[in-house]
């Protein structure tokens, strides 16, 4: 499977609504997916990503650093966070931000 594909079915369904435990299941596998990511291809998957895509990620993005485990997983999710923002501009951050709903 490739980097983008794994990507793109990790984030297809995002838990809106659901209980916790599926929300906490679903950023771990968003996480692994990113993860197995190589930083040269991380741009090659964000310009792959859908709008709305786009958007569910960032989401967990920010789910991510809230409850980071430590610096590696933090620093990997920033590096992602900043292709995104480069790639989606600002104003994706301003409508996560103020959307209703949540990861």
């Amino acid at each position: 499977m490739s980097a983008l594909a794994a990507v793109k079915a990790a984030l297809a369904n995002p838990p809106y609504g659901a209980p916790e435990e599926i929300k906490v299941a679903s950023a771990k596998s968003v996480g692994k997916a990113l993860g197995g990511v190589p930083d040269k291809e991380i741009e090659v998957v964000v310009k792959g990503l859908e709008a709305e895509e786009q958007a569910v990620l960032m989401k967990f993005l920010y789910r991510g650093l809230e409850s980071s485990d430590g610096q590696q997983s933090s620093t990997l999710l920033l590096k992602w966070h900043g292709v995104l923002t480069e790639k989606a501009g600002m104003g994706l951050i301003s409508r996560v931000l103020s959307e209703s709903d949540t990861l």
